[in-house]
């Protein structure tokens, strides 16, 4: 049995070591990969900023935000656990 776990930490420096980690970095407090240093985007296309950051969704390059609409977006279109 698997189970998704979201955690949700206002911890800038644990933020910005997990997004270092998979291959991201922060300018002026937005998400932007590391390499290109262009803009990661969330499921609706918006730029994502660091107080925002959930997550990445599983084998793509989507930002998760941790507001409430965003979260229940992202389980709709992607139905975790199934």
């Amino acid at each position: 049995m698997s189970t998704n776990k979201v955690l949700f930490e206002n911890n800038s420096e644990l933020k910005r070591y997990l997004l270092q980690l998979l291959g991201k970095g922060t300018k002026k407090g937005i998400i932007v990969d590391a390499q290109t240093k262009q803009p990661a985007l969330s499921l609706n296309g918006e730029e994502v900023k660091i107080k925002d950051f959930a997550g990445i969704r599983k084998g793509s390059e989507i930002i998760i935000k941790s507001d409430i609409g965003s979260l229940i977006e992202y389980t709709k279109k992607f139905r975790l656990g199934k």
